[in-house]
């Protein structure tokens, strides 16, 4: 009896013995507090990064400049589209008209008329070609300025500018008086009875053309008389159709315009025609 308490005594202190000497992983709650903190060490210790070359940094700036390029080219598309649903709603709303040209109907894009806005406060006329292109035989084309009119052409040019200007600044009294009494009596080449203009807006001209294609006429051949013959073209931006409906701004019919002019200077637009298929320079 007491040998096996002596020997359970022994295991007793083996357990013991073996408890005091055990390693600390023995325990899986032990273990896992390891891991934990080991876990928590390494998150502090942050990782080093080795430099950027310059190849690297290059790279890099490229990327980030085409992020900003596209983020750009974006918002330019979507500016574009806006102010294209902006223009296709005022063609919408725009009456629209026909004209026979040579048996075959044209239609025409005619804008509402703004009786409001300054034209020259317009940035998308503004960026048009709104010089004034001369040319005294059909071939040498020069750019006007006011300091030139009377240089290149004279008095007559000087009136045909002043009929441009006229026609731009929407001035209806003044171009009247521009015209001849015995113009407002005659009739056009379609036989209908001329008109007098009446009050019309601000006239978007641009891409004007004179060209001086002169010959006395018989009916005013004299020494005292001297009638200049032009040949004018232009475009009108968002033609309302006041001052002509017979054009829209993506097209142009050129005129024959006959300027009699007196001893001074002074001159009277005795006839217009129509030019079909006129181009600059050239009678089609």
């Amino acid at each position: 009896m007491s040998q096996i308490n002596l020997q359970n005594d022994n295991n007793t202190d083996n357990k013991k013995n073996k408890k005091k000497s055990g390693s600390f992983f023995d325990s899986d709650e032990n273990t896992e507090e390891y891991v934990e903190r080991s876990e928590n060490v390494n998150a502090q210790e942050p990782e080093k990064k080795e430099p950027l070359t310059r190849e690297q940094i290059q790279r890099n700036n490229r990327a980030r400049l085409k992020k900003i390029v596209a983020v750009v080219a974006a918002a330019l598309c979507v500016m574009l589209i806006v102010n294209f649903v902006a223009d296709l709603d005022i063609v919408k709303n725009a009456d629209y008209g026909d004209k026979e040209d040579e048996g075959n109907k044209t239609k025409l894009y005619i804008y509402p008329a703004d009786w409001e806005t300054d034209i020259f406060t317009n940035e998308s006329y503004l960026a048009l070609k709104r010089d004034v292109v001369y040319s005294p035989n059909g071939v040498e084309f020069i750019t006007l300025d006011p300091s030139s009119y009377y240089r290149y052409g004279g008095s007559g040019l000087v009136f045909m500018m002043d009929y441009i200007n006229t026609v731009i600044a929407g001035d209806h009294e003044k171009l009247n008086g521009m015209f001849s009494e015995e113009y407002w009596k005659t009739r056009d080449e379609d036989g209908k009875k001329r008109e007098k203009y009446s009050d019309f807006p601000q006239q978007k001209l641009f891409n004007v053309k004179i060209v001086k294609y002169q010959y006395n006429d018989p009916m005013y051949n004299s020494a005292a008389y001297d009638d200049h013959y032009y040949i004018v073209s232009y475009n009108i931006y968002r033609n309302d159709g006041m001052f002509r409906d017979d054009i829209d701004e993506y097209s142009e019919l050129a005129q024959m315009v006959t300027v009699l002019l007196d001893p001074d200077g002074n001159g009277q637009i005795i006839n217009v025609i129509d030019l079909p298929g006129y181009i600059a320079g050239h009678m089609g």
